[in-house]
């Protein structure tokens, strides 16, 4: 059975599921392999509007790295990281919007998988951190998605105690959006992916490249190169289709151009 389940609903909608609920969604090398191969395809696939990722089962999002099956085994024992960070990048520079589902332990890999996607939803009794230290490890390739969400000192103690936060602590931190009773997580994340939808698809993949394209750049650099991104935009037809269903008070029909 495969490592990753890939349900592209007709909605527009591509669902992940992490499929190895007998060792928590433990992240593989050749799970991370075949997440990297379906992100690749999704960015290429017209059909694909939004992409929501969570874990099989009712335990865990994902508890990191299988370190017990071999991971970052083989011929090349770098292998499994440097596809692990192929991944983030991939999920990073991806031009979608991303949805983490999470319902359980995020733990490690399995959090910098959640800290890379855009909007993430949690279940009230789900546990986010990095316990690498705690094997002798340290959480490298996630640090600068966590620094980049976390207050410094906070994030400091996480990693070098190798502490697991509460949703509700995650909620404060800021890593995650929402926080729900596990029984309202399902309609939680169909709200959020409804709203996700009945947005421009053009407009939001357009402006998260943009959004990275300034990231840590100067104010004044930044503003001219978005206005000139915005103009673009502008000059669409799904811009003039959303403001003419707006002045016609009525949903707009997207074309992706």
């Amino acid at each position: 059975m495969t490592e990753l389940l890939c349900q592209r609903r007709a909605d527009g909608v591509a669902w992940l599921t992490i499929n190895r609920e007998e060792r928590r969604n433990a992240l593989s090398d050749s799970l991370i392999a075949e997440m990297l191969s379906v992100f690749v395809s999704l960015e290429q696939d017209p059909a694909v509007r939004v992409v929501c990722l969570t874990g099989a089962g009712k335990k865990a999002f994902s508890s990191g790295a299988d370190l017990g099956s071999g991971f970052s085994g083989g011929e090349d024992p770098t292998a499994g990281t440097k596809a692990y960070a192929k991944l983030l990048q991939a999920m990073q520079s991806f031009s979608k919007p991303t949805v983490a589902r999470v319902n359980g332990l995020a733990l490690g890999g399995g959090m910098g998988l959640m800290l890379a996607c855009d909007i993430v939803i949690a279940q009230e009794d789900a546990k986010i951190g990095t316990p690498e230290v705690r094997v002798g490890l340290f959480p490298m390739m996630i640090s600068p998605l966590i620094l980049q969400q976390m207050p410094r000192k906070a994030a400091m103690r996480m990693i070098l105690c190798g502490e697991r936060l509460s949703a509700q602590e995650a909620l404060a931190y800021h890593l995650v959006n929402q926080v729900v009773p596990a029984e309202a997580l399902d309609q939680a994340v169909e709200g959020v992916l409804k709203a996700l939808l009945g947005g421009g698809p053009l407009a939001q993949q357009e402006g998260k490249r943009a959004m990275r394209a300034v990231a840590g750049r100067p104010f004044e650099e930044a503003v001219e190169e978005l206005a000139a991104a915005l103009y673009k935009l502008i000059q669409t037809e799904d811009a003039m289709e959303g403001i003419a269903a707006f002045m016609e008070k009525r949903e707009p029909s997207w074309k992706g151009r």
